[in-house]
């Protein structure tokens, strides 16, 4: 959920610690420079109330540990090592194939969430910062192009200034 509601990558989520990184009150996630890929990687994500909600739900039912520290814990109450979280990928990758995904990744859902947010509006500069990129040519190979249906739907100068004459 947090790749596809966030654009988080892999080890940034791997890497969240709580309580510190995940501001539930507020509704933000805070991605640390040094689980990042970037420089520019250091940033605070917003996460909307459903994505809050289950995040919560975890931490109360599921996390099996109430001490702070990494929030994805391995069923030992023990942090997911880089490789023990791919494997929880490959998993997964396995049951969603079962049942009609063809191909799962989870850097795919940082695809898909860059082209949704893209969609929706959100600037591609807003997009750079949320996704941690440090380069807008990232931002593009991502995005890829909005089709003219889409750009149609886009505010038109008019609707923004008025007809000025």
């Amino acid at each position: 959920m947090l790749a596809l509601w966030c654009g988080l990558r892999l080890n940034e989520i791997r890497e969240l610690r709580w309580p510190e990184d995940v501001n539930l009150s507020e509704g933000h996630i805070d991605v640390r420079e040094e689980t990042t890929k970037t420089p520019s990687g250091a940033r605070a994500v917003p996460i909307d109330s459903f994505l809050v909600s289950h995040i919560d739900r975890y931490i109360q039912d599921e996390r099996p540990s109430r001490i702070p520290g990494p929030l994805f814990l391995n069923q030992h109450g023990r942090p997911f090592t880089y490789h023990g979280f791919a494997r929880v990928q490959s998993r997964l990758h396995d049951r969603l194939k079962g049942a009609g995904v063809a191909d799962y990744k989870l850097h795919r859902l940082r695809h898909t969430w860059t082209t949704a947010v893209h969609r929706l509006g959100v600037s591609v500069f807003d997009i750079q910062q949320l996704g941690g990129w440090s380069d807008l040519n990232m931002v593009r190979r991502y995005t890829g192009q909005r089709s003219i249906g889409e750009l149609r739907r886009l505010p038109s100068v008019t609707s923004i200034y008025g007809n000025v004459v």
